[in-house]
């Protein structure tokens, strides 16, 4: 009877109501503290299930939208990343950081909190907003590798050691470069200030990073040049490359792609053309979308999504 009331919970609770969730298999179901063995796989059954029937939705609609242009900011305009709504379900999700810009969501505290001090954070981008890796050093044992050459980062170091227990003092790690799709120094898109920028997989060999938990990117538009290079390794679609077979979440904030520097890409039909490649190499690699939200800063061109690769069951815990 459990079985089927946790069943039913996953099929009949709105999509975008994961604390509703919690309570219907809680109070209804009577799963508290996680969700036991042998009802994991039967939500990561069904929410593979429900993850299929939203890529073929996905897909016949976008071949329903004949002109590009249709994307567009506006009155009558259709948001783009509404064709990738997170369809992956985590019960225990949880929102961590400020509200509004600069907050991000995962999957499961738990999760991170059973890896205790093997948990590995990547975080690239960090503006004049460190809340969401405070919130995450305080509430874990993970380590956190901080990238953002754009800003003194030597005054987020000292905003964490101001609040920081003295054991997890050493927890915050600072990168003193940016992700980029090569090793290069470039100029600032803003300021035209130069700045260094390495691929994941140099940050990856320079700090002897053997896993990484949760990958967060937040860079104004060089996403689309460092996962392109990290697609070209696997020769996407296919099998994932080494890389992002050490990658078990992602949370990022994506940019309208034609205008971000250095993507060789021009006008709205090739900003489609790089999100929905961009989701379905993610996809091919296994990698389930499990939240999303719209940035109004940028009215219709930013937006954060946060994916968790399928393999991983910890966030039922």
């Amino acid at each position: 009877p459990r079985a089927a009331c946790v069943e039913g919970a996953m099929r009949d609770v709105p999509p975008r109501a994961p604390s509703m969730l919690v309570l219907v298999l809680g109070c209804v179901c009577g799963v508290t503290g996680g969700v036991q063995p042998d009802l994991q796989q039967l939500i990561h059954e069904a929410n593979e299930a429900r993850y299929q029937t939203a890529l073929r939705q996905r897909y016949a609609a976008l071949r329903g939208v004949h002109d590009p242009g249709a994307f567009h900011e506006g009155e009558g305009a259709r948001f783009l990343y509404d064709f990738f709504y997170p369809a992956w379900r985590c019960p225990f999700m949880e929102r961590m950081g400020r509200l509004g810009d600069g907050g991000k969501w995962i999957a499961s505290p738990r999760r991170f909190k059973a890896l205790g001090d093997r948990c590995t954070v990547v975080s690239y981008g960090a503006g004049g907003d460190i809340s969401f890796e405070v919130a995450l050093l305080n509430a874990t044992d993970c380590t956190v590798y901080l990238a953002d050459p754009t800003v003194d980062m030597e005054a987020h170091r000292r905003i964490w050691l101001s609040v920081a227990p003295p054991s997890k003092a050493d927890r915050l790690r600072i990168l003193p470069y940016g992700l980029g799709g090569r090793d290069a120094r470039v100029s600032n898109a803003d300021t035209g200030e130069p700045m260094n920028v390495r691929t994941l997989d140099s940050a990856v060999a320079e700090n002897g990073i053997q896993h990484i938990h949760l990958l967060k990117v937040d860079v104004e538009g060089a996403e689309w040049e460092a996962f392109d290079h990290l697609f070209a390794q696997g020769n996407a679609p296919g099998p994932g490359p080494p890389l992002l077979d050490k990658v078990d979440e992602i949370s990022i904030e994506l940019h309208r792609a034609d205008a971000a520097e250095g993507t060789g890409c021009r006008g709205r039909a090739c900003d489609v053309k790089a999100v929905v490649r961009f989701f379905s190499s993610l996809e091919a690699r296994g990698f389930r979308i499990f939240s999303y939200e719209a940035n109004l800063f940028g009215a219709t061109a930013f937006a954060e999504f946060s994916l968790i690769r399928r393999s991983i069951k910890g966030y039922l815990t």
